[in-house]
């Protein structure tokens, strides 16, 4: 009888069925890794006579999408955290991602968060920023951003309050 069928898996190049029922007639399985699989499928009746079929699969990588952020603006000598915690790839995969970070500057920085400062020879420099992501398949995508370095301007102080008297120099001295 077609109502008492029962079937079994193996999702794995035919290895491990899982146990016959009848729930088990239509499944979803995720795979991790890319890769080509032998599925097969039993299916018994309610006499224990049995039928396997098996298929090939191919599972495909899904290639990162690089995400270096925003572009930044920034004074010299500051320390610039730059993020990839955007850039998009399958959950199994984003743990295992290598990010490769190229400063511009001839410095480059490695993982999903690095910090960077830049001497900046002129006032609004600017510095393409690359970061490219590698998955576990060497599928590879990269992002591009700018940063802006301004010159950073002196801070200038005058020494404490000083008290003074009519017709006395009172003496001043600037801190920059």
């Amino acid at each position: 009888d077609i109502k008492d069928l029962e079937y079994s898996w193996s999702l794995n190049n035919g290895l491990n069925f899982t146990n016959f029922s009848k729930e088990a007639k239509i499944i979803a399985h995720s795979f991790n890794k890319s890769g080509d699989y032998t599925i097969k499928m039993k299916v018994m009746d309610d006499d224990e006579a049995e039928d396997e079929i098996s298929i090939e699969i191919t599972v495909q990588n899904f290639k990162p999408m690089a995400d270096a952020g925003t572009d930044k603006i920034a004074f010299e000598d500051e320390l610039i955290m730059f993020s990839a915690f955007n850039t998009i790839d399958t959950p199994s995969d984003l743990p295992r991602l290598n990010y490769t970070w190229d400063f511009g500057d001839k410095n480059i920085g490695y993982g999903m968060n690095v910090t960077h400062s830049y001497q900046a020879e002129s006032d609004n420099q600017t510095y393409e920023v690359e970061m490219t992501v590698v998955d576990d398949n060497n599928d590879i995508d990269s992002d591009k951003i700018t940063v802006t370095i301004r010159n950073k301007p002196p801070v200038v102080r005058i020494s404490k309050d000083l008290v003074g008297s009519e017709d006395s120099p009172i003496t001043l001295t600037g801190i920059g």
